[in-house]
């Protein structure tokens, strides 16, 4: 499975003028950044899909792919929540979409509308929701 920190339009927007020069997952959270955090925690490395001025990884066309919201702040207990899913099922919390796992490559901000199953995070989930939430 190929892990993949996604972009939402919503999320750019909300940490402008960070947004605008990285994608979120690359925008460091103290020492390191939530895509290097999570190469450390998987053992593999991750792609980012962010806006098109932005898109430097290329995506493959097959295989199945871990798609994890950049404005997350991963715990490994939540990544072991997210590596439980299957194709086409996804995670949330009370605010939204935390991740899914999808069998088609994904494509910024298009996301699947149902899925098989859709689970509750077990613990509370931390958003980055503002540019401040990075200094906090």
């Amino acid at each position: 499975m190929i892990n993949l920190l996604f972009d939402t339009a919503r999320s750019r927007k909300k940490l402008y003028p960070f947004s605008l020069t990285r994608p979120l997952c690359d925008i460091r959270m103290g020492m390191v950044s939530n895509r290097k955090w999570l190469e450390k925690i998987s053992g593999k490395p991750c792609l980012a899909l962010s806006a098109a001025f932005l898109q430097q990884d290329i995506i493959p066309e097959s295989g199945s792919f871990l798609c994890i919201d950049s404005s997350i702040v991963l715990t490994k207990e939540l990544f072991e929540q997210l590596q439980k899913l299957s194709v086409n099922q996804a995670l949330e919390d009370e605010n939204g979409l935390v991740g899914f796992v999808t069998g088609k490559p994904p494509v910024f901000d298009v996301f699947p509308i149902f899925f098989d199953h859709v689970m509750r995070a077990e613990n509370p989930v931390s958003r980055i929701e503002h540019p401040m939430d990075w200094v906090r």
